[in-house]
């Protein structure tokens, strides 16, 4: 018989073991979550997402200016929320002045996929200094990892094809406050 100890011993080795195990210097940040179970339920909000844990009216938001462009952008700064991204949402959920920003730690070589993401999405991945290094449109549901090709610190999601539209590309800065920092 395992006593109490001995089973949050093992069960911390096991968690220390599946965290190691993610250690590549490539991360794949999923745009959306997994089921976590967390969302169903009633709820007489008519944006309320039931395959959703972090619903868009209770995310914090920044300001994000590209050039002349401005853009509200949801701010995911922990693994939880990072993990969740822009799954689950559909075009209807958010506008051309909307955007998500995706916080990590430190820079490093990102990669992105589109599990449970509905929408085609731009992504322009940024810099420990905010600057654009790659951009590209993401493939709806595509599980095909889409990667900074560089150091990135930051990563922003747009509705597909306002890059374009807007002639926001590598070489740009991305402003917006120092106080938007990963929480995890």
């Amino acid at each position: 018989m395992i006593t109490n100890m001995k089973r949050s011993f093992y069960l911390s080795g096991l968690l220390l073991l599946v965290l190691g195990c993610g250690g590549s210097s490539n991360t794949v940040a999923d745009t959306g979550s997994q089921d976590t179970g967390q969302g169903g339920g009633q709820n007489n909000d008519p944006n309320f997402n039931p395959n959703r844990t972090y619903q868009l009216k209770d995310l914090v938001t920044t300001e994000l200016k590209i050039g002349e462009h401005k853009f509200t952008a949801w701010v995911m700064d922990t693994d939880a929320k990072r993990a969740e991204g822009m799954m689950h949402l559909k075009n209807e959920d958010f506008k051309d002045d909307q955007a998500m920003i995706f916080v990590f730690p430190q820079a490093r070589e990102l990669s992105f996929w589109m599990r449970n993401t509905l929408v085609d999405l731009d992504i322009a991945y940024l810099d420990k200094n905010k600057k654009i290094i790659r951009t590209g449109t993401m493939k709806a549901l595509d599980e095909t990892g889409f990667p900074s090709a560089g150091a990135a610190q930051y990563a922003v999601e747009f509705r597909a094809g306002l890059l374009k539209k807007k002639a926001i590309g590598k070489g740009m800065t991305v402003e917006f406050p120092d106080t938007v920092v990963a929480r995890d």
